[in-house]
C-alpha cells in the first residue's frame, strides 16, 4: 500500500504532503481544489507515462516522492522519487538508485489501482467484452484460448513460411544466376563453422615454429646444460646445508634453493617435450596459409564473419533447389499450412 506522499510544483500544487490512513482515505474539495493534481501525481509514482503539461506555471520542473510497503512484514517500505522537467525530460529512482519508468510500473505499479470517473464506461466498448469474458471465465476456458492461441501462432508462420518460399519459387533469372554463383563460389572452399578461429590460433605457431623451438632448446640448456643455470643452484645448496651445521639459519637458505631447484627441473623438462612437439613442416604451413587465404576471400565477399558466409550460402542454396523442385517445397508448404489453419 501507499503510506505516503510529497508533491512538488505539480499543476497547482507548490508543495504539499499527504500522510495516509491504514484503511480508508478520502480526498475531498471543490472543484479547482487540486483533486486531479493529486491523481497525477500519484500516477507518476506508479509508473504511467509523464507529461510536462503538468508542471506548475513558472517552475522549472516538478517532483513527486512516495513511500509503498509492498510485502507484508517490510518495515522500512520502498521509496520512489520521479522528476519531471518543463521540457520533458525525466528521472526516477527506486530507494536512491537510477531506474527506468518501465521497472518502477513493474516494483510499483502493480501494488495500486488507479479507477477514474469513467472507468465503468469501458463495459459499453465493444472491443473490451471478449477481454472481459476470458477473464471472468479463466478457469473454464483458459486452457482452450491457451491451445489457440498456439495453433494460431503456428498457422501464421506457416503462412509467411509459404510467402517466403513462393518467392523463392519464383526468382528471377538474374537473381537464380547470382545464386548459383554464390553456391559455387562458397562451395568450391567449402568452409565450416570455426575452421577460420583455428586457423588464425594454429598459423602463427606454424609461421614461427623454428624460432619457437630455437627459443625453447636454448632455455633449456641454459637451465640443464653443462654448467646451466640447475647446476649452479644445486652446488650452492650443497653449499649451504654442509655450512648449517656450524649455523643453522643457512639450512632455511638451502631449503629454497633445493625447492626451487626442483621448478627449475620442472621446467626443463617441459621444455625438452615442448621442443619435441613443435615441428617445422613447410609444406603444411603453404597448405595453410592458402587455407587462409581462400577464406578471407569469402570475408570479403560476403562478410564480414564466416557466420555471414554460410548464411549466404544457406540463402542460396535454398533459392537454387526452390528453382528446380518443380514446385514440390511450395507444394509442402501449402499443405502444412492447410493443416495448420
Amino acid at each position: 500500500m501507499i503510506d505516503e506522499l510529497r508533491i512538488c510544483d505539480v499543476a497547482l500544487i507548490r508543495d504539499a504532503s499527504i500522510t495516509f490512513s491504514p484503511g480508508l482515505t478520502v480526498l475531498t474539495g471543490e472543484t479547482g481544489a487540486g483533486k486531479t493534481a493529486l491523481l497525477g501525481a500519484l500516477k507518476l509514482v506508479v509508473g504511467e507515462r509523464g507529461d510536462a503539461g503538468l508542471v506548475r506555471e513558472g517552475a522549472q520542473g516538478l517532483a513527486v516522492e512516495g513511500r509503498f510497503f509492498l510485502e507484508q512484514g517490510d518495515e522500512d517500505g520502498c521509496v520512489v522519487r520521479r522528476r519531471l522537467t518543463s521540457d520533458g525530460r525525466g528521472r526516477v529512482e527506486i530507494d536512491g538508485r537510477m531506474a527506468s519508468v518501465r521497472e518502477l510500473a513493474q516494483v510499483v505499479g502493480g501494488s495500486v489501482d488507479l479507477c477514474g470517473q469513467h472507468e465503468h464506461q469501458r463495459l459499453l466498448s465493444v472491443s473490451t467484452h471478449v477481454e472481459m469474458l476470458d477473464a471472468w471465465a479463466h478457469e473454464q476456458v483458459g486452457p482452450a484460448l491457451d491451445a489457440y492461441r498456439e495453433a494460431f501462432h503456428k498457422a501464421s508462420a506457416a503462412r509467411e513460411e509459404l510467402a517466403r518460399i513462393t518467392e523463392l519459387s519464383r526468382a528471377s533469372a538474374a537473381r537464380l544466376d547470382e545464386a548459383e554463383f554464390t553456391l559455387r563460389r562458397i562451395d568450391e572452399v567449402s568452409p565450416r563453422a570455426g575452421e577460420l578461429e583455428e586457423l588464425e590460433e594454429t598459423l602463427p605457431l606454424a609461421e614461427h615454429a623454428e624460432a619457437l623451438i630455437m627459443a625453447a632448446e636454448a632455455a633449456r640448456e641454459a637451465i640443464a646444460g653443462d654448467d646451466g643455470a640447475a647446476d649452479a643452484i644445486s652446488s650452492a645448496a650443497r653449499a649451504l646445508r654442509d655450512a648449517s651445521r656450524h649455523d643453522r639459519r643457512l639450512a632455511s637458505f638451502a631449503d629454497t634453493l633445493e625447492s626451487a631447484l626442483i621448478d627449475i627441473e620442472d621446467v626443463a623438462s617441459e621444455l625438452r617435450d615442448y621442443r619435441d612437439e613443435v615441428e617445422f613442416d613447410p609444406e603444411e604451413l603453404d597448405r595453410m596459409q592458402t587455407r587462409l587465404s581462400k577464406l578471407q576471400g569469402l570475408l570479403r565477399a560476403f562478410g564480414p564473419h564466416m557466420e555471414d558466409v554460410l548464411a549466404a550460402r544457406d540463402a542460396a542454396a535454398e533459392i537454387v533447389e526452390a528453382a528446380g523442385d518443380g514446385g514440390a517445397r511450395e507444394l509442402r508448404a501449402k499443405k502444412a499450412l492447410a493443416a495448420a489453419e
